[in-house]
């Protein structure tokens, strides 16, 4: 999706590697992620576990994120977001996790401009991804 954005825009297409972080009973149930660039960020549902559970699925999936990285990195340098807007695409925002995560990484890059662009996202999430908190 963000390539075919890339090209209708004419712009360049930087890519930002995110990870769920999953709850203990179930992984898929996103508690918070984690970007490439080691920005963490977990939501109510990451809060009362436990430290420990927590520190090993960041290592885990920050391990995962170094891996593809590098593989990514080969093919598509990373640009300099500093002064510039950017959108960032992602198919789909379930609790908003990995895009909270995303928005962060990014403002860290001095972005001029944030834009979302998502399919699909529960209304609940709007102000959410907004405020990028």
């Amino acid at each position: 999706m963000g390539h075919i954005v890339a090209n209708i825009l004419k712009g360049d297409l930087y890519v930002i590697l995110v990870k769920k972080i999953g709850a203990r009973e179930n992984p898929e149930l996103a508690i918070g992620a984690l970007t490439d660039s080691g920005e963490v960020y977990f939501n109510e549902m990451g809060l009362g576990l436990s430290h420990e559970y927590l520190e090993k699925r960041v290592r885990i999936e920050q391990r995962k994120l170094n891996r593809k990285r590098e593989i990514y990195s080969q093919v598509r340098p990373q640009i300099i977001l500093m002064g510039r807007t950017v959108i960032i695409v992602d198919d789909g925002i379930a609790t908003g996790a990995t895009m909270l995560a995303a928005i962060r990484s990014i403002r860290k890059k001095h972005a001029k401009k944030i834009v979302v662009a998502s399919m699909v996202a529960p209304p609940r999430y709007g102000e959410a991804v907004e405020r990028g908190s």
